[in-house]
């Protein structure tokens, strides 16, 4: 509970990640009467839009932040999953009450503290309500006698949870395919849960056809650049990962192979189901080619409690050394995971937001404060980060309809990936794709008539939206060069150089210092590599009494057999 207070603390006090307040702004514009698809647009599948639209009328409902009231959300969906899986394993009659309590610990801590770095992401939101689901299989599995109203609720809301992203039909699939090969086919269209997740999915499509055609027509001509938006090596994404979260699901997949035949009998539907939801999502990361945390945190979550349900229900003793490495392997990264939550939410606590966003953030937000004449605001930048959320926290508004510049590393892929300075193509030579984006990107800029104007410096070499000489490649776009008459530069922050309306009253940026905030010693530490090494320590630690652990369970088995 102490872990899990940290993290929501952390959460309450600090800014949602870029997508998320992207997200958020979205669901306000959608809220006010914008047609997603056509006035605000993105990339994301309405229904995350839908689900956010509640918190954005419940902020303004107790002037909460948009944040903290999607944040209540969020928790409130977790605190009804959490009471679904204590309805569900209540009635299995061959989970004991320790199994039980692992199951429902285990859950809560999936739910509210492996996602302390991306809280709130598309991908927590599916977690938390296809998480019940899982379960639910498993338990058909142990005997279990589950009332209709149970099946029907755990299923439409797993439904919804699919629909939020359309690849989130392969974990669907893998998980009635392993209760097809287990029980058949009459068995599987029988279980109420499989008939509700597939309603609720298909549903979700058809809301979407028949409700959201300016989105259906954007992603009808943009949605295949979505592959070619900074790809990763499939072997990266695969097995290591941001903050190498494919790591844990390896890690997974193989305890369960070695310890598959030590495992009680009870506790084997739980494995084989959680084991099959972890590689179902896992898939999903590798389809989407990003290797980005939050894509792998559904099969990390549902990884981290099979390890846990692992160690829990191996058979003693453990004879083989490679069978006590692995449950000492299962316990040492549940042990990491939860570490790393609690680490990690400390230092977000004690330090500032730079740390988790764009290193500019508050400067760039002082700045626009200061110097944007309260209008809206444009960064035109490739990263979603740099815009966001400045924008929102800013107050003043967004220039555009889209949260930044998403096409332009997908046009330039292999320029981008070779990590050289963009050499774009004459404007003649662009695409019709290419043509449309541009366009409507200068055509926001002129309607709206941001107060400023930021743009990422050109840095070979530098992440990719520093690849980039965006003033260079709209040069070319009609409108834009008139549009640039009317701003003037007014210095630079950080790697970022600042353009002003030149109706605000001229007043040069000057020179910020590089941090607005210090960051506490222990933070500083912490970044040095201090967190590496507390983990270590754990992980070294774990290992070694598991380890001595199992050997005195075999000894006392050995010496209690007759001789």
């Amino acid at each position: 509970m102490l872990l899990i207070g940290l993290v929501l603390a952390t959460e309450w006090v600090h800014l949602p990640v870029p997508d998320v307040s992207w997200l958020l702004y979205v669901a306000g514009r959608v809220s006010g009467g914008a047609e997603y698809g056509v006035d605000i647009i993105d990339v994301a599948p309405p229904p995350i839009i839908w689900y956010s639209v509640p918190a954005v009328w419940l902020g303004h409902w107790t002037h909460l932040t948009v944040w903290q009231a999607y944040l209540l959300t969020v928790v409130v969906t977790g605190l009804v999953m959490l009471w679904l899986v204590r309805e569900i394993a209540r009635r299995v009659p061959t989970w004991d009450a320790v199994h039980r309590q692992v199951l429902f610990g285990a859950a809560a801590l999936a739910t509210y503290v492996l996602p302390w770095a991306v809280f709130g992401e598309r991908e927590h939101v599916a977690l938390v309500l296809v998480l019940p689901y899982v379960l639910l299989f498993a338990a058909r599995e142990s005997r279990a006698r589950i009332p209709l109203w149970l099946a029907v609720v755990v299923g439409a809301l797993a439904g919804f949870g699919f629909a939020i992203k359309p690849h989130f039909v392969v974990p669907w699939a893998a998980l009635a395919l392993a209760a097809l090969w287990r029980r058949g086919e009459v068995a599987l269209s029988r279980r109420g849960e499989f008939v509700a997740a597939s309603l609720a999915a298909a549903s979700g499509i058809v809301a979407v056809l028949a409700l959201q055609p300016g989105y259906v027509g954007y992603m009808r001509r943009f949605g295949s650049l979505y592959l070619q938006y900074v790809p990763q090596d499939p072997l990266f994404v695969a097995l290591v990962g941001e903050s190498n979260s494919a790591v844990v699901v390896v890690v997974a997949m193989v305890a369960t192979a070695v310890l598959w035949r030590s495992l009680r009998e009870s506790a084997r539907p739980v494995v084989l189901y959680l084991l099959v939801a972890a590689t179902g999502f896992h898939a999903v990361a590798l389809l989407q080619l990003k290797g980005w945390r939050y894509h792998y945190l559904p099969g990390l979550a549902f990884s981290f409690v099979l390890l846990l349900v692992l160690w829990m229900n191996v058979r003693p003793p453990l004879l083989r050394l490679v069978s006590r490495a692995y449950r000492a392997a299962a316990l040492a990264t549940v042990v990491v995971l939860l570490g790393s939550a609690a680490l990690g939410s400390a230092t977000r606590l004690s330090g500032s937001e730079s740390a988790t966003f764009d290193p500019n953030f508050e400067r760039l937000l002082l700045v626009v404060q200061r110097y944007g004449g309260s209008r809206p605001v444009a960064v035109l930048s490739a990263n979603l980060a740099s815009a966001f959320p400045l924008a929102s926290e800013a107050g003043v508004g967004w220039a555009s309809r889209y949260g930044g510049l998403p096409w332009l590393p997908a046009f330039y892929e292999d320029q981008v990936r070779a990590g050289r300075v963009v050499r774009p193509r004459p404007y003649a030579a662009r695409s019709e794709l290419e043509h449309s984006f541009g366009e409507r990107v200068v055509a926001d800029l002129r309607q709206s008539n941001p107060g400023l104007i930021i743009i990422p410096v050109v840095q070979a070499g530098g992440s990719f939206h520093h690849l980039f000489d965006y003033l260079a490649y709209f040069d070319e776009v009609p409108g834009f060069r008139e549009l640039l008459k009317g701003y003037r530069p007014i210095g630079r922050v950080g790697s970022y150089s600042i353009l002003q309306h030149r109706t605000i009253a001229a007043q040069p940026v000057g020179v910020f210092p590089e941090k607005l905030v210090v960051a506490p010693r222990a933070r500083e530490w912490l970044s040095d590599g201090g967190e590496k090494l507390i983990l270590a320590l754990l992980v070294v630690g774990t290992l070694f009494l598991a380890d001595a652990r199992e050997r005195r369970r075999a000894q006392v088995a050995a010496s209690s057999q007759p001789v």
